[in-house]
C-alpha cells in the first residue's frame, strides 16, 4: 500500500495524473491491495492542483462507492480546488457536506475563497467558526473588507484575539488609503491604529 501511495504521490507531484490514475486502477484490479482514503485523497489533491476539478469530483464519488470515507485533507483539497477553479457553489457544497470536523485550514480556505470572489458569505463563515481564529483568518477578513471598501475591516481589526503583524497593519493602511482616509492611515502607520 505504501509503495503504491508513494508512486501516486510522485506522479501527481510531477503532474502526470494519467499514470497516477493507472496506478490506482491497478490497485483496484489487484484485489489484494485496494486503494485507501490516503490513496484517493492523493489523487484528488493532484487533480485539484492541476485544475481538473471534474476529475477530482469523479474520484471522490468513486472513493465513496468503494467504501472509503473522505477525510479532512480530502475535503480541504476539494474546497481549495473548487475556489481555484472559480466554482464557488461546489466549494460551498463540499463544505456543507463534510462528514468530519472542520479545522482552521478549512475555514481559512473558505473565507479566502469567498473574499477573493467578493462574496459576503465570508462573514457568515467567519461568524460561525467552531475553532479558534488565527492571524491568517483575521488578515484574510480584513483584506476582503478593505478590498471591497467596507468599514467592517476596522471592527475586525479592533476585535482581533491574536497579535497583529505587519500584514495586518499594511492591509489596513492600504484599505484606508484606497478609501481616501489618509489621517487614519497615517495613525496606523505609526502603530496608533
Amino acid at each position: 500500500m505504501v509503495t503504491y501511495n508513494t508512486m501516486i504521490h510522485g506522479f501527481c507531484k510531477k503532474g502526470d495524473l494519467y499514470t497516477a490514475r493507472r496506478v490506482l486502477d491497478r490497485m483496484k484490479d489487484s484485489k489484494d491491495c485496494l486503494p485507501s482514503t490516503v490513496t484517493y485523497t492523493t489523487l484528488i489533491d493532484g487533480y485539484c492542483k492541476k485544475g481538473e476539478l471534474e476529475e477530482a469530483m469523479k474520484c471522490m464519488s468513486e472513493m465513496n462507492k468503494q467504501g472509503c470515507l473522505p477525510g479532512l485533507f480530502t475535503y480541504n483539497a476539494l474546497i481549495r480546488g473548487s475556489f481555484n477553479k472559480g466554482d464557488i457553489k461546489n466549494a460551498q457544497k463540499v463544505f456543507d457536506e463534510m462528514t468530519c470536523k472542520r479545522d482552521i485550514i478549512t475555514y481559512n480556505t473558505m473565507i479566502h475563497g469567498f473574499c477573493n470572489n467578493g462574496d459576503n458569505y465570508a462573514q457568515k463563515v467567519f461568524d460561525e467558526m467552531t475553532c479558534k481564529r488565527d492571524i491568517i483568518t483575521y488578515n484574510t477578513m480584513i483584506h476582503g473588507f478593505c478590498k471591497n471598501g467596507d468599514n467592517y475591516a476596522q471592527k475586525v481589526f479592533d476585535e482581533m484575539t491574536c497579535n497583529r503583524n505587519m500584514i495586518t497593519y499594511n492591509t489596513m493602511i492600504h484599505g484606508l488609503v484606497k478609501k481616501g482616509d489618509l489621517d487614519t492611515a497615517r495613525r496606523f502607520g505609526l502603530n496608533e491604529g
